[in-house]
């Protein structure tokens, strides 16, 4: 994988999500798609299992960095190092073992994969989130009203990620992720 063309494809992919998070929201509530996790998606679906990984932990550290979490009674927020790049290799794994089952260069596949995968990670985060609220910090966090929120945003990003698909699979190439293919009886070129 080219790890600088990852660098400047996540920074445009980070810049896409700060500035239209907010304008893709449904209405009122927080369900929104999140562009980064298409991205952890795709080279997911796409690249060597190592790079997989190491890709969904430094996606997740910046979407950690750049999201703050309220305080429940005093006026603030506070930056959690952790919970989303949990959640992106754990669901970056998931996606991992459910990608020989796939068609990877097809739009529906990777939203599907898109689509649980965030899940997982939503899932993963409201947990870690819950568990420190339970441990006394007086951070914001419904679980019970998140969790049926970010399911929502889940499917929606699997529907942002068929969307982006016809931009990413063309990059492929440039980011290094070539499509392992198996050979005809074992030979390998």
């Amino acid at each position: 994988m080219n790890w600088i063309v990852f660098g400047l494809i996540s920074w445009i992919f980070l810049g896409l999500e700060l500035g239209l998070r907010d304008v893709l929201q449904l209405g009122p509530t927080p369900i929104a798609p999140s562009f980064m996790f298409v991205l952890v998606a795709f080279i997911a679906v796409s690249a060597t299992p190592s790079a997989s990984v190491w890709a969904a932990i430094v996606l997740g550290l910046l979407v950690d960095l750049t999201n703050a979490t309220p305080y429940r009674e005093a006026a603030g927020a506070i930056t959690i190092v952790g919970p989303h790049a949990l959640g992106y290799l754990l669901a970056a794994q998931l996606i991992l073992a459910a990608r020989a089952m796939m068609i990877r260069r097809h739009p529906i596949s990777l939203a599907i994969l898109t689509a649980l995968g965030a899940a997982v990670a939503h899932i993963v985060v409201v947990f870690l989130l819950s568990m420190r609220l339970v441990l006394g910090e007086p951070i914001a966090v419904e679980a019970s009203a998140q969790i049926g929120q970010r399911l929502l945003s889940s499917l929606y990003t699997g529907g942002l990620a068929a969307l982006l698909s016809i931009v990413l699979f063309p990059l492929s190439g440039a980011l290094g992720l070539h499509s392992v293919q198996a050979r005809r009886f074992g030979r390998r070129d």
